[in-house]
């Protein structure tokens, strides 16, 4: 024979302890389920597999076009740093307003901005797209390890370890 749902019967932990049973379905509560210990340890059951499974996810997607922080050789890792920074830093100081057209008004928009490269790198490229309201920045190294940043997919481009930026 089935018992019906208000006589069935669940343990709780008490606020004193003590392990205690209360009816399910009645107007008690399991006892003691609302100390912030229980409440602890229901979270982080309850959390524990979605944890497990958002931790397993990576972006395995690779772009040939672009570097990750974590694989940069030495001779690029300034030039991609300054890229990194100074890119979406004009992108954010210039919006809204006219953008630059050549490397000079970008050089310009830089310097009013206090964005500066590091070191010895120098701004040695700048192409504006005016239809896509975007551009794309250019950082080299006296050494010509360059680093180019588009705005559009708010990444790097291209990098190389010599001859310098490709466009002008």
């Amino acid at each position: 024979m089935r018992v019906p749902p208000r006589h069935w019967r669940i343990l709780g932990v008490g606020r004193d302890g003590r392990v205690g049973e209360a009816a399910l379905g009645s107007s008690r509560h399991a006892v003691g389920m609302s100390t912030p210990r229980t409440r602890a340890a229901v979270l982080v059951v309850l959390s524990l597999p979605s944890l497990l499974l958002v931790g397993g996810c990576t972006n395995d997607a690779t772009d040939s076009g672009s570097v990750s922080t974590t694989t940069v050789p030495r001779k690029l890792e300034g030039v991609v740093a300054d890229a990194n920074r100074m890119a979406p830093a004009l992108e954010s100081e210039l919006r809204g307003t006219t953008y630059p057209t050549t490397l000079s008004g970008a050089r310009q928009a830089l310097e009013n901005a206090g964005i500066e490269p590091t070191g010895r790198n120098v701004v040695g490229g700048y192409e504006y797209d005016a239809e896509a309201v975007e551009f794309t920045l250019c950082i080299e190294s006296p050494d010509g390890a360059y680093a180019t940043y588009d705005t559009a997919p708010m990444a790097l481009f291209v990098t190389g370890e010599s001859g310098g930026c490709p466009k002008g």
